[in-house]
């Protein structure tokens, strides 16, 4: 008899579209995340080479001297021996990646939110939006208000 309420719980959980919008969103955001990594790596990071003096941008590190061995990422049980030092470059390209992804993350949702509320716009004019619709319409329009002033200073 549990197993039946925790079955029936599951199925409404997946019914209710919410797992379903978070998979998508998860698909969709890793496939996105490679399309930006790949601008940071053979875009970004190679023109900041250019502009900068020593060449590769994976390999810019702050030495500390000495050697220090590391598993080999080519065949597993091997060891490797590498510089020590700090390896910025890899932590800048990945700095650039997550500032590059939250971006373009920010302006979707800011285009969807002023869609939604072009939208929610449409249906007070017809007559079809409640009057907590259109609180939360002069609730946004005065937060994006308020946002912008904040911007200017």
């Amino acid at each position: 008899m549990a197993s039946s309420g925790f079955i029936a719980d599951f199925k409404k959980f997946l019914l209710q579209g919410n797992a379903v919008d978070l998979a998508v969103a998860f698909i969709v955001g890793g496939a996105f995340s490679k399309i930006v990594t790949a601008l940071v790596d053979k875009l970004f990071m190679p023109i900041l080479s250019m502009i900068t003096p020593g060449g590769d941008w994976k390999t810019w590190m702050i030495p500390l001297g000495g050697m220090m061995k590391v598993p080999n990422p080519d065949k597993a049980g091997e060891m490797i021996e590498v510089a020590k030092g700090l390896y910025i470059g890899e932590i800048l390209g990945e700095v650039i990646n997550f500032v590059s992804i939250a971006f373009v993350v920010f302006l979707m949702i800011r285009a969807l939110e002023k869609a939604k509320t072009k939208f929610q716009r449409q249906q007070a004019v017809a007559g079809e939006a409640a009057p907590e619709v259109l609180l939360q319409e002069r609730m946004a329009n005065t937060l994006d208000r308020l946002a912008d002033v904040l911007e200017k200073r």
